[in-house]
């Protein structure tokens, strides 16, 4: 796993604007979701996720995506997180997208859209 990671709903890396996870919304779904706990060095959007098996990652939101850091998390643990908000997990070093079941699929092409709702 890189050390960055990215849950996005865009079609293409960098496109998070055209289909946003808005601050507003990331910050209610964090303060739902009892797998996120507040980073207590970070702000208001930054969170700390705890794996299946107990590893943590650090999330926050950035225009309009959630940055991912941990080297160490479980990809398909993070990839349900990402599901759960309506977005997918995807890995920009390697050009993977991870998937809840554990596999991951080249980040080669276009994406559909994921929207809420």
């Amino acid at each position: 796993m890189a050390n960055y990671l990215y849950i996005t709903r865009a079609t293409e890396w960098g496109g998070g604007e055209d289909f946003p996870i808005g601050s507003a919304e990331w910050l209610a779904f964090a303060e739902a979701d009892p797998r996120l706990e507040p980073d207590e060095g970070g702000g208001s959007l930054d969170w700390v996720f705890t794996c299946t098996d107990g590893t943590k990652a650090w999330l926050s939101w950035k225009l309009h995506v959630i940055e991912v850091r941990g080297t160490h998390a479980k990809d398909a643990d993070l990839a349900v997180l990402a599901r759960d908000l309506t977005a997918r997990l995807v890995d920009t070093d390697y050009d993977e997208e991870y998937h809840p079941n554990g596999t991951t699929t080249p980040w080669s092409e276009s994406r559909r859209p994921i929207l809420p709702g």
